[in-house]
């Protein structure tokens, strides 16, 4: 299942500039600011739970992520799997 994210486009076709909306695949990586969004928290929770997260129960361990020349990434799966992480199973 290919995850997609609305983008609005805008357009000139020679006479008249046109604005249409396109469904486009979200990349594989997003930067710090857009897993945020992605996951509906904020930056600050990402940046606090990258360095103080831990296993131990004090604060929330954050999603797995990349350092590459100082940015930050996350995978879009990484951030999936955290996220599924903390839903409820119910036993039957």
């Amino acid at each position: 299942m290919a995850i997609e994210n609305r983008v609005n486009v805008r357009y000139h076709d020679g006479n008249h500039e046109k604005n249409t909306v396109q469904t486009a695949a979200l990349p594989k990586m997003l930067r710090e600011k857009q897993s945020a969004a992605y996951l509906g928290v904020s930056v600050s929770f990402l940046q606090k739970a990258r360095s103080e997260g831990n296993p131990s129960g004090n604060r929330t361990q954050g999603p797995p992520f990349i350092k590459l020349n100082g940015a930050v990434y996350y995978r879009v799966t990484d951030l999936d799997a955290w996220s599924d992480s903390f839903h409820a199973q119910h036993v039957i």
